[in-house]
């Protein structure tokens, strides 16, 4: 977010799309109601808490904001989500 162009929105993407990696994982071999319940359960970046703890202040607020204006009005393409796309490789992580 400190420095809102395009080619940032990489590095969140990546971050988003390593998360639904994880739950495609965990959710493979469930219904669409357990996957429903378990994203909602475990789910980083639509969750409130960890939300409210990321912008805590107001300048980060407002870089947020200037962030999602830089973004705006462009459109981008899809990706994979991929175990390539994490920074990490969570499989070895687990739970």
């Amino acid at each position: 977010l400190e420095i809102p162009t395009i080619e940032s929105k990489k590095y969140s993407d990546d971050a988003i799309d390593c998360e639904f990696y994880w739950m495609k994982k965990k959710t493979n071999s469930m219904t669409s109601l357990e996957g429903i319940r378990y994203h909602v359960k475990n789910g980083v970046f639509n969750d409130t808490k960890i939300k409210d703890k990321i912008f805590s202040t107001r300048e980060r607020i407002e870089q947020k904001f200037s962030y999602n204006a830089t973004l705006s009005g462009n459109i981008f393409s899809g990706r994979e989500q991929s175990l390539e796309n994490c920074q990490i490789n969570i499989d070895e992580l687990g739970e």
